[in-house]
């Protein structure tokens, strides 16, 4: 647009002022002008003050300074003095041709964002036919809206453009770039974004300007990560592009890394330290609540700085952006009044542009000046009856007011005056419903603004939101669903999936997203204890500890290091879970739980004194909390102090609004005292409170039973299994007590119905012993087999189907079975007396013998055992081993009368008939009441010729057991008496 002639006369120009100027460094000077000499000869015009390193280190000095920004001066008013000369000549051909050079040119300033070229330029005097001004209108509201950045309304405008004869394909193609942009930050359709900068693309190639579009749209899908590879592309594609720096600076501000943003903000700077941007850049640092306090106090100086690099002309915008930036940087840290001076700041600059009067609207009514505050929108209103900001400003302001109706109301004029943003202002109503309360009406609204635009993550999560709180959470987590399919990376969105997912309890889902959460934003804690909770909830308690430990790293808190204590608890690791419950409790120590907590952990431990003093500490901070109170009764129950323990579970049920669970609890301690009616009595409170609590009624049951109620017992499990038929434990328990009252019919049905729920050894051996006792020896030995297949190893087993082998005969099996029982458990005493026994029954006295002897040897003096070993040896003709067991027995019998008569016995057997009458005798003094040892007594003296006396002994044994075989006796004794006298 210049020739080389124009440029280096303006370069000499500059040469000459520096020259004349007494301060100025020649050196400096010379390395200025000559930096830029090269691009103002090779760039596009409309750009070449973008386009070249001005080093802030090196050259930043006032003069330099000053010296530049009147050559910038001069070098915009010379090119737009060619330009209208060039469209000047355009038009002295033809009217088409001079409308086709205004346009290109025009087009060209727009998208370099030079309004100093592109304003000036609707304003001149063309010759435009009548058609054509109502077109150079269009491009002065185009102008406008550019300098306002009001670009949802311009976004048509740049759409008309694109249509008009005399704009090339590349100039196309950067419009696409802007509308792409207004896609992706204003209408919020990225992947309609996404493709205008695609179509840009494919003309200008891989440019500093599309690629860094291209890291806007992975910043705004949140992929951070993809976005910082495409920006240091764009910067290897041209390393004098500003804008490229400011972004990378923006994605660190993002994260809250303000030192690092600011960094990329200054390396702008030092690229062209004459651009205001990067200034304004460093004021948002500034301006950060996280920074203020330490640099806010820098801001003034900043705009200072904004200002002498951009002085504020009729077609420029930066000054009057840095103050409208500035007053929202005051307004987030409470500066009202300095918001405010900033923004009346703007509207001196440009009293007709409308955003700084809707700025200051808002600035006003957060102070709830409302009046003053509806003022400025109407003031805006006044300059532009069609403004949709000051429309939504006045609906915001509504809103504030609390009249939602009215805020309603302008929403809807809103949408009549830009129907484009439907989906937004729909997405408005439905937030106003909602706060009214009507979130049926909020999710309608939400769905058509997803019907307008389904592109659009915000709309679906609000739609989650009101979903929500109608309780229709399946609707929500599709809502989220699709969020996340639109911004894969928002790890808010994957964290409030998680949480619906975990309100229905579905946490494996919850787990799944709470990690995807975690995985794109790992400095969060709160992920991490969402993850950790699903992942106790799921009873994975080593991985909900390690997802714990992750967050308090993060963040400590109590709450999170009570969980991590928790989970290792339930790992048994105790030493661990106590530490975590000692953090926990030096963060918040009046919170009773963590003592309680720490008390069970100290008690797992064997920790006892530990223990009590944490109960007791957590009971202190809430004396009357009956858990902690009850929790104390458990502790004392355990350790054996009933007293006490009952003390605790009394002032529990003072407290506790008639829990059943402390009713349960008092009851076991009565057990334990033997205060057997308050047991009672206990149990029965327990089951008033909670008549379906099939446990208790199994537990009154099972006292029941310990007490010899059996019938009692029958009736409390017999209600317990109305409410738990599935418990085999309580048809167990029904059946013993059958048993004990040896009914074995219903013992039986009892005893079957457990097994069907529970096959175990236990079960099968019961049935058999009831079978046993019914004298059905095969079902017996049926169920003794089968639970011997579920424990081969059980001794008692083997024993009992040797019973049932036994009485029906089999011997082989029967000693077998004993044999086995015995292999197993070979100091058990009853199994080698019951062997010896069978041995005896079939006259094998000499493995009798040796199995009683066993018997002895393990039996602890039990009398039988003597015995029936002395009874064997006698059988076996083994009369001197019957005497010295007889003589071993005689020192220990506690009852001697039994051991007497069979002394009397052996005598008897070997006709020893005086030893055998003396010794019976002696049984008899002991014991006058056992008619068998008169018997005995009576054939010994009938043997011994003694019939008188043989004779009355025996009517003693009739009388005391007058049985037909004693009747026998007597009368044998009585004839052979007669047969003598005769």
């Amino acid at each position: 647009m210049l020739v080389e002639k124009e440029i280096r006369k303006l370069l000499a120009d500059a040469y000459h002022r520096a020259a004349l100027d007494s301060e100025a460094d020649m050196r400096l000077v010379t390395d200025a002008l000559e930096t830029i000499r090269i691009p103002f000869m090779q760039e596009h015009a409309m750009n070449v003050w973008n386009s070249f390193t001005l080093n802030g280190t090196a050259l930043d000095r006032p003069f330099i300074r000053s010296l530049l920004l009147q050559l910038r001066k001069q070098y915009q008013q010379a090119l737009l003095q060619n330009i209208t000369g060039e469209i000047q000549k355009g038009f002295e051909q033809s009217a088409v041709k001079g409308w086709e050079q205004f346009i290109s040119l025009y087009t060209d300033a727009l998208i370099y964002w030079n309004g100093e070229i592109f304003g000036p330029l609707c304003e001149y005097p063309f010759s435009f036919s009548s058609e054509k001004q109502l077109s150079v209108q269009q491009l002065k509201k185009l102008n406008r809206l550019v300098f306002e950045s009001r670009w949802l309304d311009a976004e048509s405008l740049y759409e008309w453009l694109m249509a008009q004869q005399g704009v090339n394909e590349a100039q196309r193609a950067a419009i696409h770039l802007v509308l792409g942009e207004i896609e992706l930050f204003h209408q919020l359709r990225p992947d309609l974004a996404l493709g205008h900068f695609q179509e840009a693309e494919k003309v200008l190639g891989k440019t500093s300007r599309v690629l860094r579009t291209y890291a806007e749209y992975y910043q705004k899908t949140g992929d951070v990560s993809q976005c910082r590879e495409m920006i240091n592309l764009a910067i290897a594609n041209d390393d004098n592009d500003l804008e490229n720096f400011l972004l990378m600076g923006d994605t660190y501000r993002d994260e809250g890394k303000l030192e690092i943003a600011e960094q990329w903000y200054r390396d702008a700077i030092n690229v062209n330290f004459l651009k205001a941007d990067p200034y304004v850049k460093v004021m948002s640092i500034y301006g950060d609540p996280a920074k203020y306090k330490e640099k806010g106090g820098e801001m003034g100086a900043l705009l200072t700085t904004i200002e002498s690099l951009e002085p504020e002309t009729a077609y420029t915008n930066v000054v009057y952006n840095a103050y409208r930036d500035a007053g929202s940087l005051y307004s987030s840290n409470d500066m009202r009044e300095e918001a405010q001076d900033c923004y009346r700041r703007a509207i001196e600059l440009h009293t007709e542009w409308v955003t700084a009067y809707i700025d200051l609207g808002y600035a006003l009514g957060i102070g709830k000046k409302y009046a003053e505050s509806e003022k400025c929108f109407q003031t805006a209103l006044e300059k532009d009856s069609s403004c949709y900001d000051a429309l939504n400003g006045m609906a915001w302001l509504a809103e504030q007011s609390n009249d939602l109706g009215q805020a309603i109301e302008y929403n809807k004029q809103c949408l009549t005056v830009r129907p484009a943003a439907a989906a937004i202002i729909n997405n408005n109503i439905g937030v106003l419903t909602g706060n009214m309360g009507d979130y049926a009406g909020s999710k309608n609204y939400y769905q058509l603004a997803i019907q307008s635009n389904p592109r659009v993550a915000l709309y679906y999560t609000n739609l989650a939101y009101a979903s929500e709180k109608l309780n229709d959470i399946d609707t929500a987590i599709k809502a989220y669903e699709q969020a996340i399919t639109l911004e894969p990376f928002n790890a808010v969105y994957h964290n409030k999936l998680g949480n619906l997912y975990y309100s229905k309890g579905d946490f494996e889902h919850a787990k799944a997203c709470y990690e995807h959460a975690a995985e794109q934003n790992g400095n969060v804690a709160v992920y991490y204890e969402n993850l950790g909770l699903a992942n106790f909830n799921l009873g994975r308690w080593s991985e909900s500890a390690a997802a714990y430990e992750k967050a308090v790293a993060l963040a400590p808190a109590w709450s999170a290091y009570n969980y991590i204590g928790i989970n290792y608890y339930r790992l048994g690791e105790n030493e661990k879970s106590v530490a975590n419950y000692l953090r926990a409790i030096e963060l918040e120590h009046s919170t009773p739980i963590l003592y309680d907590n720490l008390g069970l952990a100290y008690d797992q431990l064997g920790k006892k004194e530990e223990a009590e003093k944490a109960f007791l500490n957590a009971l202190k901070l809430e004396p009357e909390n009956y858990t902690f109170l009850n929790r104390l009764g458990v502790f004392y129950s355990f350790n054996g102090d009933f007293e006490k323990a009952l003390g605790y579970f009394t002032k529990a049920i003072q407290y506790g609004k008639g829990e059943a669970v402390l009713y349960a609890n008092a009851a076991l301690a009565y057990e334990k005292l033997h205060r057997w009616s308050e047991t009672e009595d206990a149990y029965l409170k327990a089951i008033k409170a909670e008549p379906e609590n099939d446990g208790y009624l199994n537990q009154l049951g099972v006292f029941l039973f310990n007490c010899g109620r059996y019938s009692d017992s029958i009736n409390y499990y017999k209600r317990a299994i109305e409410i738990s038929e599935s418990s085999a434990v309580y048809w167990q328990n029904l059946g013993l007590s059958y048993s004990s009252l040896h009914d074995w019919p219903n013992a039986i049905v009892a005893y079957e119905k457990s097994a069907s729920l529970a096959p175990t050894k236990d079960s099968f051996n019961l049935l058999g012993i009831a079978y046993y006792n019914s004298g059905e020896q095969d079902k017996a030995i049926d169920f003794y087999l089968k639970a011997i297949a579920l424990s081969p190893q059980e001794a008692v087993l083997y024993n009992n189907l040797g019973l049932s082998y036994q009485s029906q005969n089999k011997f082989a099996e029967a000693e077998q079975a004993y044999q086995n029982s015995i292999r197993l458990d070979p100091q058990n005493y009853t199994y080698h007396y019951l062997l010896g026994v069978l041995y005896y029954n079939h006259g094998k006295h000499s493995e009798a013998i040796a199995s009683y002897k066993m018997a002895i040897q393990y039996g602890k003096g039990e009398q039988v055992l003597f015995d029936n070993l002395a009874l064997a040896c006698m059988a076996a003709g083994r009369y001197s081993e019957a005497r010295d067991v007889f003589k071993n027995e005689i020192k220990k019998a506690e009852k001697k009368d039994g051991v007497y008569n069979l002394i009397g016995l052996m005598h008897f057997n070997e006709q020893q008939l005086p030893d055998a009458i003396e010794n019976y005798q002696k049984a008899i003094a002991i014991n006058k009441d056992e008619p068998v040892y008169y018997t005995n007594l009576a054939l010994a003296y009938r043997d011994s010729g003694k019939l008188a006396e043989a004779e009355s002994a025996m009517k003693q044994a009739v009388q005391l057991n007058p049985s037909e075989e004693n009747k026998q006796h007597l009368d044998q004794i009585s004839d052979l008496i007669s047969h003598e006298s005769r």
